[in-house]
């Protein structure tokens, strides 16, 4: 079960998503402008303030981008903010949020899943790559896995509100895990080589900055 909540962080009000978890590790990411935290249903939210608070130094937590990537009727879309519907009544969803993307209504996470579809094929072939098979999932610990056996690449859902250049970067950054299965320098100069920013678009991404 997950819960999305908002706590006051070093007199910050921050966003945590809570995936709550039977396992005894507790695990805490920094990624979206927001905490996703995996812990216990029977940890208090106070007790997860005061852990965070030990965790993120407060000049950490004051270059969070508190922007909401979605609020009532608008949505933020590969970095631009568009009117959305619902075709159920409550929290929002991927699978229930539909927007009118150049004149056509379409849900979100269809569009998302249509849109990297396209844009990993034109990838592929600029760095001379096989095709992927390619799906989006909500992901919290990182923003992409590339399961090279399989040519498949999962991406993480909440990219969809981001700018193309920032999801290009999570693309090419599991792409090039079809050159090396790890994280060495090999990886980065390879990476660096078709995306030289990279640095700056994750540091982007962490924070929360949709453009």
């Amino acid at each position: 079960m997950k819960r999305l909540v908002t706590l006051n962080i070093h007199n910050y009000p921050i966003p945590v998503e809570i995936n709550y978890s039977n396992i005894k590790t507790k695990r805490f990411y920094l990624a979206y402008g927001m905490i996703c935290a995996r812990m216990r249903d029977t940890d208090s939210l106070l007790s997860l303030q005061e852990r965070l608070e030990r965790i993120f130094k407060v000049n950490t937590i004051e270059k969070i981008n508190r922007t909401p990537l979605h609020v009532s009727d608008f949505v933020y879309v590969l970095g631009n903010i568009e009117k959305c519907s619902y075709s159920k009544k409550g929290t929002f969803s991927y699978s229930t949020c539909y927007i009118n993307y150049l004149g056509k209504k379409t849900n979100l996470k269809d569009f998302f899943l249509n849109y990297l579809a396209k844009r990993m094929e034109e990838l592929e072939n600029m760095m001379s790559l096989p095709h992927h098979n390619i799906r989006i999932k909500d992901m919290y610990s990182c923003y992409g896995l590339n399961y090279v056996n399989r040519k498949e690449i999962v991406i993480g859902q909440k990219l969809v509100h981001f700018s193309k250049e920032i999801i290009d970067s999570v693309l090419i950054h599991e792409l090039c895990h079809d050159f090396y299965q790890n994280h060495s320098k090999e990886f980065y100069n390879i990476y660096s080589k078709y995306c030289p920013n990279f640095r700056i678009l994750q540091k982007k991404l962490t924070y929360g900055e949709i453009r």
